[in-house]
């Protein structure tokens, strides 16, 4: 029920959703279900992205790799994934998550700044902010 600017794909989207703006989505791979209420900027993927149900802004996402199931009632800004990431559920903002390996499950109703990973994370929840995470191993 409003603007979806530029998608360009050469490959399959399942099932957009939107009440409010969508601003340019390039794929060579698979997106399935974008539910949103309000706006999502730049989604640039060559692997699969599952599941983005957001009430509020999402910002620059760019994956080479799945990103699976994240749900949002405030700001996401900028994802940068080689690998993947399982399971984000935020009410507050996250700003700046870089990996080239696997995230699995980060549930936060504060905000997060700034997680850099060469290796896994598995399972942070947080109902207050977290600033600065830099690991070469796992959490």
């Amino acid at each position: 029920t409003s603007s979806i600017t530029t998608i360009y794909t050469t490959s399959s989207i399942t099932t957009i959703y939107t009440t409010s703006s969508i601003t340019t989505i390039y794929t060579t791979s698979s997106i399935t279900t974008i539910y949103t209420t309000s706006s999502i900027t730049t989604i640039y993927t060559t692997s699969s992205i599952t599941t983005i149900y957001t009430t509020s802004s999402i910002t620059t996402i760019y994956t080479t790799s799945s990103i699976t199931t994240i749900y949002t009632t405030s700001s996401i800004t900028t994802i940068c994934t080689t690998s993947s990431i399982t399971t984000i559920y935020t009410t507050s903002s996250i700003t700046t998550i870089y990996t080239t390996s696997s995230i699995t499950t980060i549930y936060t109703t504060s905000s997060i700044t700034t997680i850099y990973t060469t290796s896994s994370i598995t399972t942070i929840y947080t109902t207050s902010s977290i600033t600065t995470i830099y690991p070469t191993s796992s959490i």
